[in-house]
């Protein structure tokens, strides 16, 4: 905290330090709070040490959200007497409180056994602790939250449920093809595809969300083969005071605008509201890639085509860990590197090498979307070592740490699945994990694999892996996709 002028001068004390009152906040601005080395509690000065400040903070902590929630403050009041803990070097310390002192190297390992114990609190959080930055009035602790990014998609049987209801009721117009991106009607037999995504809050950086929300709706134009031409906005915004939704809403945008901008679409406007929590949504419209004007479908695939993934698995598991605040750092960055890596170039590859069709994985996971290409069909055989995967995701796995949407994915897709090969548990669970932003799946014709394998990590797709192929369904009550 910097503060500077008449209002620095008005609310420090005597010797230079910020006067707060016993719910720690400034005497001369209620708005300001602090804690601490820099601050001296008018009404309990205490010497400048380490122990008042741990202590403040519980209270610091409560009444920073109960100012914003306009609740009750919390007043502290500090112990009168504490005991010094001070490292002499090397291997001895010496303790002091009041009247009292000792030295040794007994007090060294005593002070060592205290600080480990205190910085291991750091390493182990609760998991009773908020998961978001954003104010709830509640949270059950014993309950994992629900996941956000494509982890709160709604299950594929309930979707799939209402739209056949839907169809009924609205033949004319309920007329959702089933690929990535639908169609519109445009003049002089232009062809303009359109899609809509939203996602809940993944990540708590404003500017890295718009980033994600605004590549995640563009793949489904890539993965029909599209270019995209112009956009529009669906955001809701944590309800909040005017100066911080504009600069909520100024990031979110400017995240997305950096996507936008690196492929030449149009941001045309939107809609913005509030609500209990963040969602950032994008309605995208693009035209052929291709000059003949070829766009690439969701079916269409034929035995022999071979499958190749241009991005790892995993977000899913990752962002489901982050919230139960298990996850690695370093992962989640991997995680938020690979939503972050457009599919447009993967999507000029799979036309370049032929393909038959492609989609991009999303919330109902690999298997989802894989069963979708297949359209009951055809048949498939996926080799479940060769699946890319995210640093952390297997581990994830083993451990049992799943997407809220994980279970829904499996109750609705896994009697799809033979099971009767002897593949590694954790990893068949990755063929249910929902994506964020994910990869495209892939179909080329036979021989077609490596080459486009080739090219995509020539293009940055490093991890990118042909992971089977398609095969004959040899009857319509046989499983549709085999692993090994």
């Amino acid at each position: 905290l910097v503060l500077a002028g008449d209002l620095g001068r008005r609310i420090d004390d005597e010797q230079g330090f910020l006067a707060v009152t016993d719910t720690l906040q400034s005497t001369a601005d209620e708005r300001v709070f602090g804690a601490g080395d820099i601050a001296t509690q008018v009404r309990h000065p205490r010497p400048k040490a380490g122990v008042f400040a741990v202590r403040q903070a519980p209270v610091l902590a409560h009444n920073l959200r109960a100012m914003l929630l306009q609740k009750p403050l919390r007043e502290h009041r500090p112990q009168r007497r504490f005991l010094s803990l001070v490292s002499l070097g090397g291997t001895t310390a010496t303790a002091d409180k009041g009247p009292f002192s000792v030295t040794g190297d007994w007090v060294w390992r005593w002070k060592d056994y205290i600080d480990r114990g205190f910085m291991k609190k750091f390493v182990e959080l609760s998991h009773a602790m908020p998961s978001s930055g954003r104010l709830r009035e509640s949270q059950d602790a014993a309950a994992q939250p629900v996941c956000g990014g494509c982890g709160a998609k709604v299950g594929s049987d309930a979707l799939s449920g209402a739209l056949v209801q839907l169809h009924k009721e609205f033949p004319d117009h309920c007329v959702g093809t089933g690929d990535d991106a639908a169609t519109v009607p445009a003049p002089d037999g232009m062809q303009l595809l359109q899609s809509l995504d939203v996602l809940r809050e993944l990540v708590s950086d404003p500017w890295q969300m718009g980033r994600i929300a605004a590549n995640h709706a563009l793949s489904d134009l890539y993965a029909c083969a599209a270019r995209p031409i112009s956009a529009l906005a669906a955001i809701t915004l944590p309800y909040a005071g005017d100066r911080l939704l504009q600069r909520e809403l100024r990031q979110i945008l400017s995240g997305a605008l950096h996507e936008f901008a690196a492929v030449d679409c149009q941001l045309n406007g939107g809609h913005s509201m509030q609500g209990p929590e963040l969602s950032v949504g994008f309605l995208v419209n693009g035209v052929p890639m291709s000059a003949e004007g070829r766009l690439l479908a969701k079916t269409g695939v034929t035995a022999g085509d071979e499958l190749v993934l241009s991005k790892p698995l995993g977000t899913g598991m990752v962002f489901a860990a982050h919230m139960q605040l298990a996850a690695d750092g370093r992962d989640v960055g991997a995680a938020v590197d690979a939503m972050l890596q457009s599919n447009a170039a993967a999507a000029e590859l799979a036309v370049s090498a032929g393909a038959t069709a492609c989609t991009d994985i999303t919330g109902f996971g690999l298997l989802g979307h894989l069963l979708e290409m297949l359209a009951g069909a055809m048949g498939a055989r996926l080799i479940v070592e060769h699946l890319p995967l995210l640093p952390g995701a297997l581990q994830l796995s083993r451990q049992g740490v799943l997407s809220t949407m994980h279970p829904d994915n499996v109750n609705s897709l896994g009697r799809y699945l033979d099971r009767s090969g002897q593949v590694d548990a954790a990893r068949l669970r990755m063929l249910f994990d929902p994506q964020t932003s994910g990869g495209l799946l892939i179909a080329v014709p036979a021989g077609g694999g490596q080459p486009l394998f080739d090219e995509l990590h020539r293009a940055g797709y490093s991890q990118a892996c042909r992971i089977g192929e398609v095969i004959a369904r040899p009857s319509v009550g046989s499983d549709l996709v085999h692993i090994s």
